[in-house]
């Protein structure tokens, strides 16, 4: 037998039987691979999606508690100094009517507080107003937003 056809004969098909498997076994790990790194990645921003929107709706209870006291504090007819808190501790305000029956802020609510701060030499006085919004997305995420406004009369 001649040199080329027993060189033909070790590499014919009766010798290459397992190599096509191995390549079918790393292709098949490197598809699962780049699979479950799209899964995670969208899972990812489907959650950054979720924040983002209960950010913004606590933001907008946090808004909505601050302009309700701000008018309630500033329109009551009394002196705000009344109202508010001297020193340090904030006094919480009253929260307005619940936020269940505007769409989009069902399970939002606001804790609003008003401390009277001293502006330093000049004798005047303003009042801090801030209002946390917060915001109930399923069982385990809560999103809370600030909100503050100092007001001098």
């Amino acid at each position: 037998m001649s040199r080329n056809a027993r060189l033909q004969n070790q590499l014919g098909p009766t010798h290459q039987d397992g190599s096509m498997l191995v390549i079918v076994v790393v292709v098949m790990t490197v598809v699962l691979l780049l699979g479950l790194a799209m899964t995670r990645v969208l899972a990812s921003s489907s959650n950054a999606v979720v924040y983002e929107v209960l950010g913004f709706r606590a933001l907008n209870a946090a808004r909505s508690g601050m302009e309700f006291n701000l008018s309630r504090v500033l329109n009551s007819g009394l002196p705000p100094s009344n109202l508010c808190t001297q020193g340090n501790v904030p006094e919480p305000l009253p929260s307005a009517p619940g936020f269940s029956s505007i769409a989009g802020l069902e399970n939002c609510s606001f804790v609003a507080t008003c401390r009277v701060e001293s502006a330093g030499d000049s004798g005047d006085d303003y009042f801090r107003f801030t209002s946390r919004g917060t915001c109930l997305g399923g069982d385990d995420v809560i999103v809370s937003r600030v909100v503050a406004v100092d007001a001098r009369l």
